[in-house]
């Protein structure tokens, strides 16, 4: 039993000794939030027409995106479907605004995560 504890805890020695080097090599960067709009839950009808992820991602969170006014924002495809992502930063407020009212409206879900920089 005691070479058992022993062999546990130095394992942990060992895991805890390479966390701390790869967080004093890692980026000191903090990340940064973002309010991330998934896209709505659609019929198979939907999927069906759209054919394409570039025109799945263009008709759905982006358009809300867009219609809020939003300068900049990332879109993608990911693996629930299309999603966008808008900075949370001063200055975004607005924009901000506008989509978390309409997204609820509209029946988008919406998440708040971060990213490197």
């Amino acid at each position: 039993m005691r070479p058992a504890l022993i062999a546990f805890a130095a394992g942990s020695v060992v895991t805890s000794g390479a966390w701390l080097i790869g967080q004093s090599f890692g980026s000191t960067e903090p990340l940064s939030p973002v309010l991330e709009v998934e896209s709505r839950a659609q019929t198979l009808e939907d999927v069906v027409k759209k054919t394409d992820e570039e025109s799945a991602v263009r008709t759905s969170s982006s358009a809300l995106i867009r219609k809020c006014g939003a300068s900049e924002f990332t879109a993608e495809m990911g693996h629930t479907g299309p999603r966008s992502r808008v900075n949370i930063a001063p200055g975004n407020e607005t924009v901000i605004d506008c989509i978390l009212t309409n997204a609820q409206k509209e029946g988008f879900p919406l998440f708040i995560s971060f990213k490197a920089p």
